[in-house]
């Protein structure tokens, strides 16, 4: 996942799920991206809703990778470089 948009919808899905162990996630973030205009014209903000995601998922998955990227915006220019190692934890 490469800075998903995280509700309380989303929150309340991992809280109440019995079978996340069986997911391999690869979760990244730039910690530049607390104010991201969304489609709507929302400003969000994406590092806390994320850190939010992770503690909900964090010992919950037998393998989960989370990595925030120093500078890192939320476009495809901060995921981009991030897609080799995706590959490769979901592969390896």
């Amino acid at each position: 996942m490469f800075s998903p948009y995280v509700d309380d919808t989303l929150l309340s899905l991992v809280a109440n799920s019995d079978d996340l162990h069986r997911f391999t996630v690869y979760h990244t973030l730039g910690n530049k991206e607390n104010e991201v205009k969304a489609t709507d014209g929302r400003i969000l903000d994406f590092v806390t809703m994320n850190e939010q995601l992770h503690a909900a998922l964090d010992g919950t998955l037998k393998h989960y990778q989370y990595k925030v990227i120093e500078a890192g915006n939320h476009t495809w220019f901060t995921w981009a470089p991030e897609l080799p190692h995706a590959l490769d934890y979901h592969w390896s």
